[in-house]
């Protein structure tokens, strides 16, 4: 099996940065290295997220037969990945660079193959024959050839064009291997178990470890195995399952990772198990005390109580948190809100509506927007506190989106608060602009459908009835609802309520009943017969385009504003 490595800039999710590299990915370099004869291609991000070199990361760069190495915008970890992957094989790196980005790199690698392109549509041609070019020339050479495509092992030619193969192979290979697993079981059994007690032998105590440890295993019993076990049964919303699972993991002195915690408690969350996931939260807590994810999501749980008196102890933590304070009667708020402090906000305000304290929200909201008008969260935040103070919300949720880098949740209450006045074919700009915000969430897409199924058969009403309400357009037809539906089943995470929404829009448009099959089988197999063809699970900049497409056609001033315009590309 030949695998391909592509390491590049990643970039936030959801930004345009993220998405250009994501596309010249998902559209160009992996579609050319499979049509080459490649089975598998894969990006650094779908190894690890966090951006730090990791062992999946060093392996791939000494394993795979081809790595893929886009210098574009000098991102300092391609740079790095690229040079462990010259130290280890000395053949089967290829670069690529966007000159359209970067003009040149900092250093002369003249001598060795780099495709230089632009993003334009001569450009991606361009690197797409360039690669195909290098592939075939790749494929043409034997396994035995000593040439090198690297400054490293061209400058140190003692050295062996595939480092690990050599090493793995030799007797200090396996000797080196062998110790470091030894080491690194050693160091896990001392942070699980602690230090052998004094006045015990060391290597009895690890030998008693070790059993115990192969032990756990075979029941299924160790922590990462519980906590796999209890996520997919919340997958499954199955809540018994689930409960059993963190009954063994309760009754057990297993210590778990601040992640596992923050795992066990948002499936709690989904399944509506809300004392089970504040008994996870108490315990991270008290495990992982330092941690402040762990924390904050003890406040949110907390502040969403059925309990008062935990909504008010949310309530004070949770403005001491974000820095919100009473003096002399006056609301003293922070100078600025980072994203975090703007999500703890929301939090917090939800615990004040709880209480119908929604005149204290406002306060709290109006001493805000006084100060940090340009904030599409807090925007947003002060629409729904005018709204449970008996004001009208619309012209804040609107200038939630007005913001600079509005993101989809102001978008998403914008088209709640469109919707539930029955402007459905406004709430449709709305949720279409939070697709292009946000293309990898499927409760956008779901809204989308749910609103283009209210509104498709309005265009035949008589002329004097449509002249009274906003219309569809005549462009945004039955396929297009079709294609949102494939779009909102290709997302990574889907809800009940979106499965729910999307079959409800199949239902309410007269689509054959069929249709919810062949999107369930989209979203598990990859592909489906539609209407006679076979239709592919939609990739990331698949979705964003056709979300680009659909917003073009029905936005108006409501979205998009003449001095403070936003783009499809979320740029002002």
């Amino acid at each position: 099996m030949s695998e391909c490595f592509v390491i590049m800039p990643i970039r936030r999710d959801g930004s345009e940065e993220f998405f250009h590299f994501r596309t010249i990915y998902d559209d160009y370099v992996k579609p050319t290295v499979i049509q080459s004869g490649f089975d598998k291609v894969i990006r650094a991000d779908d190894v690890q997220k966090s951006g730090a070199i990791t062992q999946d990361i060093v392996q791939r760069l000494a394993t795979a037969d081809l790595v893929v190495a886009d210098l574009t915008d000098l991102n300092p970890n391609v740079y790095y990945e690229l040079g462990v992957r010259h130290s280890l094989k000395g053949r089967g790196t290829i670069m690529i660079l966007d000159e359209g980005r970067t003009p040149d790199i900092p250093f002369d690698l003249s001598a060795y193959r780099v495709i230089k392109f632009k993003s334009d549509l001569q450009g991606i041609s361009k690197l797409r024959h360039g690669l195909a070019r290098y592939l075939e020339e790749l494929g043409a050479k034997s396994p035995d050839s000593e040439e090198r495509d690297n400054p490293v092992h061209n400058w140190l030619p003692s050295l062996p064009v595939n480092a690990l193969s050599t090493a793995v192979g030799s007797e200090e290979g396996r000797l080196r291997q062998s110790l470091a697993e030894l080491n690194k079981q050693l160091q896990g059994y001392k942070q699980r178990y602690g230090e052998p007690e004094s006045g015990s032998s060391g290597d009895e105590d690890v030998t008693h470890q070790v059993f115990t440890l192969l032990q756990q295993a075979r029941d299924g019993a160790l922590g990462p195995d519980l906590v796999k076990a209890a996520h997919e049964a919340a997958e499954r919303q199955d809540k018994t399952g689930y409960l059993e699972a963190l009954y063994r993991i309760q009754g057990s002195e297993l210590r778990l990772s601040e992640r596992e915690y923050v795992i066990l408690a948002m499936d709690a969350l989904q399944l509506s198990l809300p004392e089970a996931q504040a008994m996870v939260l108490q315990a991270g807590t008290i495990a992982h005390p330092a941690d402040k994810s762990l924390k904050r999501a003890q406040l949110s749980q907390l502040a969403h109580s059925y309990d008062p008196s935990e909504r008010r102890k949310a309530r004070g933590a949770l403005q001491a948190e974000i820095g919100i304070r009473s003096q002399d009667g006056r609301i003293i708020v922070p100078a600025r809100l980072d994203g975090e402090t703007a999500s703890l906000l929301g939090i917090m305000l939800d615990a004040y509506h709880a209480d119908n304290m929604d005149k204290e929200a406002l306060e709290i909201t109006s001493a805000l927007i006084e100060k940090l008008p340009s904030s599409s969260a807090l925007a947003r935040n002060h629409a729904r506190a005018l709204e449970k103070a008996g004001e009208d919300p619309v012209e804040w949720y609107q200038r939630s989106i007005w913001c600079a880098n509005p993101d989809d949740t102001s978008a998403i209450w914008f088209g709640n608060e469109l919707h539930n006045t029955r402007r459905y074919v406004d709430a449709l700009e709305a949720y279409s602009f939070a697709c292009v915000l946000d293309a990898n969430d499927a409760t956008n897409f779901a809204h989308v459908a749910d609103e283009i199924s209210r509104t498709i058969d309005e265009r035949d009403y008589p002329v004097g009835q449509a002249a009274m309400k906003r219309i569809l357009p005549q462009e945004v037809r039955i396929e297009t609802l079709k294609t949102t539906l494939v779009a909102a089943f290709s997302c990574d995470q889907l809800g009940q309520s979106d499965v729910d929404r999307s079959i409800e829009a199949v239902k309410r448009s007269a689509i054959d009943s069929g249709f919810v099959n062949a999107i369930l089988q989209i979203r598990t197999e990859g592909s489906a017969e539609l209407d006679g063809e076979v239709v592919w699970r939609m990739r990331p900049g698949e979705r964003r385009a056709f979300a680009i497409r659909l917003y073009d056609l029905v936005k108006s001033p409501l979205t998009v504003r003449e001095d403070f315009t936003n783009s499809p590309d979320g740029e002002t």
